[in-house]
């Protein structure tokens, strides 16, 4: 059922054959998995506030649709050149983050939730000078809240070999590592005041199973959950799935960032300033890739829309805040952003 669930579709591009990967599942029935927490220092003024738990391939940047033997190397998105990093991902992390908090209140580290094999640390560990740790530090730096310059990458917890060829397993690893992740948080006295997960809805990794076994752990705890939605088919961009609820948590599915946020300020996660500062990133992000936002893409038009409407609702949300109804931003109605008119070709602001 799982396999004829998933489709026959495998686009995407084929790594070079590995059979370190094949032999590790073969010898490691039951591996153990550590995590690894990459900032350990207790953060006693964290007293609240939301930790987002984020997956890696496909959620932070593209996987690429690699395939190695008809296994997914980390995802499925053929959308990005693998490795590319989606426009206002990190800026989107850090604003969840500080939702909430005051100017002096230091923000939860990221968790990371991945289905990386532990035995292929040599190759794949996330480390702190890694060139992700070192975005996510960036977009810290950049804040003008001085409480968050040391947020970033906290715990990472790891998948095994065996979830990459019995890719049936990675929800279940994921729900295993929250639970572990919850007990170390709380026993460090810092646990924060609700988990948002964010994720992708590709075939291999999961994320979806996971949130419904994280909803049924934590329960109202999970706040939200953001699924990007990616595939493998290289004919047609996927279609958005309606949002719905898995367990007791609220579900997103989103291309952009700049839709993911908007979406977190419809449900009172982010604030209008917040908002624009995802766009105007998003935007800053997009000029800096060019191969992946090629003119006239569906990438491009995505990223463009979302952008516009992000910027529309936050500029009339910030707008309301100063009359002193803020209160009114928390639902704002849904809808597109203004169509360019026929025969014309909207110009993408980056």
């Amino acid at each position: 059922a799982y396999y004829k669930r998933r489709g026959s579709s495998r686009g995407g591009g084929l790594a070079p054959t590995n059979l370190l990967v094949l032999c590790c599942a073969a010898c490691c029935e039951t591996a153990k998995v550590p995590s690894r927490p990459l900032s350990s220092a207790p953060r006693a003024s964290a007293l609240k506030g939301a930790c987002v738990l984020t997956d890696v391939d496909d959620t932070i940047k593209s996987s690429g649709g690699w395939l190695l033997s008809g296994i997914a190397l980390g995802g499925v998105d053929t959308s990005y050149s693998r490795g590319a990093y989606y426009p206002g991902v990190f800026q989107f992390q850090l604003e969840l983050s500080m939702h909430g908090l005051s100017p002096e209140q230091v923000p939860h580290d990221i968790a990371i939730l991945t289905a990386r094999a532990v035995e292929l640390l040599s190759f794949l560990e996330i480390k702190p000078d890694s060139k992700l740790c070192q975005k996510f530090r960036s977009a810290a730096k950049a804040s003008a809240a001085p409480a968050a310059h040391c947020w970033g990458v906290g715990d990472v917890l790891y998948g095994s070999v065996q979830e990459w060829v019995y890719q049936e397993r990675k929800g279940w690893r994921k729900i295993e590592n929250f639970k572990k992740l919850r007990e170390r948080r709380c026993a460090s006295g810092v646990s924060p005041g609700g988990w948002i997960f964010i994720g992708d809805n590709g075939w291999s990794e999961r994320d979806e199973e996971a949130v419904a076994g994280i909803s049924a752990s934590a329960g109202d705890a999970l706040i939200a959950a953001f699924f990007h939605v990616v595939s493998d088919d290289r004919s047609a961009p996927p279609q958005l799935p309606d949002d719905r609820i898995l367990g007791s948590t609220p579900v997103h599915y989103f291309r952009t960032y700049p839709g993911a946020a908007r979406w977190a300020a419809q449900i009172g996660l982010l604030g209008p300033e917040a908002l624009l500062r995802v766009a105007e990133q998003a935007e800053r992000d997009a000029g800096a890739d060019p191969a992946n936002l090629q003119p006239g893409g569906s990438n491009e038009e995505f990223l463009l829309a979302d952008i516009v409407d992000a910027a529309r609702r936050g500029d009339a949300a910030r707008h309301v805040d100063e009359l002193g109804t803020a209160a009114a931003t928390r639902r704002w109605p849904r809808s597109a952003a203004a169509p360019a008119q026929a025969g014309t070709r909207r110009s993408p602001p980056w």
